[in-house]
């Protein structure tokens, strides 16, 4: 992967997704269904947890799910970069109950689902959203 670009910002949320763990006392998660972004500009996906809760206390990962593959691979996790091979345009950011995927200069090779994964502790659950993004 190559990270050109041009830095710009471009977020369209429509369709907000929500999960919820079991407990009407856990967070819920919520993620736009889908994002389109121009060549070379920079997408960024959101993830929102439920009023009151901080996605910094909690393990949270960014994945990217390319169509015809059978499993997500991991771009970030918190706000450190994923594993190695994951080029440099991903960038992950959390600010209080919020998540950012940032993607500097998407190509139409970004064009994919991409996950927000939440792991809690107590009870031992994960909670994970999905947004499309289109890049044209």
């Amino acid at each position: 992967w190559e990270c050109p670009g041009v830095p710009a910002q471009l977020s369209c949320p429509i369709s907000p997704v929500s999960v919820s763990a079991g407990s009407l006392f856990q967070p819920v998660l919520t993620q736009p269904a889908s994002l389109s972004a121009s060549p070379v500009t920079s997408a960024r996906l959101s993830c929102t947890l439920s009023s009151g809760y901080n996605v910094g206390d909690f393990s949270l990962s960014w994945f990217q799910q390319k169509p015809g593959s059978q499993a997500p691979h991991r771009l970030t996790h918190s706000t450190s970069s994923g594993p190695s091979g994951v080029p440099g345009c991903f960038s992950g950011s959390i600010s209080g109950n919020k998540a950012v995927l940032t993607i500097m200069g998407a190509q139409s090779e970004d064009e994919a689902n991409y996950h927000c994964g939440l792991l809690l502790a107590h009870p031992l659950e994960s909670l994970t959203v999905e947004a499309r993004l289109v890049v044209s």
